[in-house]
């Protein structure tokens, strides 16, 4: 059993999804005191909830209301509306459900590389066995990737774990309009720096 689901997090959050994103973040930490984490988008109290027994510096990369919302409410984070704008090298870099947001994979994860991470840990992607491809709900799009598409972008990282959990793709079809027939799930995996 994990750290993380014998703490107090799963009291605020008790979906396996999120979960296992914090139990990869919690192997990750096990052998780090003091930790620089970027993470694409939000989950501030959760992340800081699950990392409080750690010593954590944490940037935000997120939509600029966010980041406005952000500093009032918690002024130790540092946050960034443009990824182009970080320039720092972090320990870890993460991400829950935002990676199917990102206008080019390609671009993200060649700033992720250049900030030479000891990892890379993703939650709740969204996962096809066929071609990466976009859905579109309204106007938003969403980036449905296939896994080896991910992994071939990353030639200096290992994957290390995956955790698959199958999502109603019926009733997602619909709500995001999915490729017929295209079995979907949600991945969270992690990756290590094999350079490091």
């Amino acid at each position: 059993m994990s750290i993380l689901r014998r703490g107090s997090i799963k009291n605020v959050v008790n979906d396996r999804i999120k979960l296992g994103w914090y139990d990869h973040l919690l192997e990750c930490t096990k052998d780090l005191d003091n930790i620089k984490i970027l993470a694409l988008g939000g989950e501030i109290p959760l992340v800081t909830e699950a990392l409080k027994h750690i010593n954590i510096t944490l940037h935000i990369m997120d939509l600029p209301g966010v980041c406005k919302a952000g500093r009032s409410m918690y002024p130790e984070v540092e946050y960034f509306e443009d990824l182009k704008l970080v320039d720092d090298k972090y320990d870890i870099i993460t991400s829950y459900l935002s990676l199917m947001y990102v206008d080019s994979l390609e671009e993200t994860l060649e700033i992720y590389r250049s900030r030479n991470p000891q990892y890379l840990v993703f939650g709740h992607v969204i996962a096809t066995e066929e071609k990466t491809y976009i859905a579109k709900q309204g106007k938003v799009s969403y980036r449905i990737y296939n896994m080896k598409d991910i992994i071939e972008l990353l030639p200096n990282f290992e994957l290390v774990k995956q955790d698959e959990y199958p999502l109603d793709y019926k009733k997602l079809r619909g709500k995001l309009n999915l490729k017929e027939d295209t079995p979907i799930k949600s991945l969270n995996f992690y990756f290590r720096n094999k350079e490091l």
